[in-house]
């Protein structure tokens, strides 16, 4: 009879191993999976501030063409006299 309390104890003590070792494990593949898709979440972070960084570029070089199509476009409706040349 003294040995029960024992073995309660000892199959006690299993169990909570087995759980935490089963949790340990449920635990870790969350982990890599969520690791997984932080790469690619920076992987695409990336390709989006690549791509952000060359329109950019394109529209300040649009805004540069559109600050000074008005002025193209006021000298090519100047009337001038015929005798002088287009600039």
């Amino acid at each position: 009879m003294d040995t029960y309390p024992f073995i309660v104890a000892k199959a006690t003590l299993l169990v909570l191993a087995a759980v935490l070792i089963f949790e340990y494990v449920i635990r870790r593949r969350n982990l890599s999976r969520e690791f997984v898709q932080n790469q690619l979440k920076q992987q695409q972070l990336a390709a989006y501030s690549a791509e952000l960084k060359h329109l950019k570029k394109e529209l300040a070089r649009k805004s540069e063409i559109a600050e000074i199509l008005p002025q193209i476009t006021k000298k090519m409706t100047e009337k001038l006299p015929r005798t002088h040349t287009p600039p």
